[in-house]
């Protein structure tokens, strides 16, 4: 569930296709070994929900929910409050998530950061299991 993915850290293989995207500011990530491993490493940011994820929106044509939350993370020794919306997609037929975007503070991802999000992605994606 996207509960256990932001409170524990822990995506369920079984809720995603197994090349499911998720994009928020930081990276983009392709592929479920991607996601997982992105929400494994930001354990190390010590996620604390303030308010936990709640659905606000669904769009029954492209099959999107759209939640909003807001979480507490500890960056250098400092708490950050990030509230966020959640939009997650499913596959229309098994329920599945497909792709997701998390928009920090509401807002849309940047246009032209594609690339820089893809590359951070992926160095995350073979870097973090090794420090973290």
């Amino acid at each position: 569930s996207l509960k256990s993915m932001y409170v524990d850290c822990a995506p369920d293989a079984g809720g995603f296709v197994s090349q499911v995207t998720f994009d928020d500011p930081a990276a983009s990530c392709h592929g479920f070994d991607e996601l997982a491993e992105a929400f494994r490493a930001l354990r190390a940011l010590e996620p604390v929900p303030v308010k936990p994820l709640e659905l606000v929106a669904y769009d029954h044509e492209a099959s999107e929910f759209h939640f909003s939350q807001t979480q507490r993370y500890t960056v250098a020794g400092r708490q950050l409050e990030l509230e966020s919306i959640v939009v997650a997609a499913d596959d229309g037929k098994t329920g599945q998530i497909v792709k997701m975007a998390e928009r920090w503070n509401g807002v849309p991802l940047l246009p032209g950061t594609w690339l820089s999000r893809r590359l951070n992605g992926i160095v995350s994606y073979a870097l973090t299991s090794r420090l973290l």
